[in-house]
């Protein structure tokens, strides 16, 4: 689950996305040493609050991930993502079935036609 695998990570600072990236490093700790660094992806489609920016910048700190700031919308982040990391198959993100539009995902779902093809997990 390291970024020469195709997968990634999508971190902007909530609660799910948290316990998404706290998970993939509890499983890179039980199988490898050192535990590598991760590429995570932070698409900032507004503004936010500066106690999140904070909280972003610590949780850096904490978790070997190595973060991609992009300042665009959902769609052309990713895009402007697989233009920059070709290799990048898959993303760990922190959606819930109750989130706006994905209700009909599944646990590995791909991305809906018209947008950048990457697996959804």
């Amino acid at each position: 689950l390291i970024l020469s695998s195709g997968i990634n990570a999508e971190y902007g600072g909530g609660k799910d996305c948290t316990v998404v990236l706290h998970l993939l490093y509890l499983a890179l700790q039980q199988q490898a040493s050192p535990i590598p660094s991760v590429l995570g992806v932070c698409i900032e489609s507004g503004e936010t609050f500066p106690e999140v920016e904070q909280f972003i910048d610590d949780v850096v700190e904490v978790y070997p991930i190595t973060l991609v700031r992009i300042k665009a919308g959902i769609k052309e982040g990713l895009e402007i993502l697989m233009k920059e990391h070709h290799d990048i198959k898959a993303i760990l993100m922190g959606t819930r079935r109750t989130d706006p539009y994905s209700s009909h995902l599944t646990e590995f779902a791909p991305t809906d036609p018209g947008w950048p093809q990457i697996l959804r997990v």
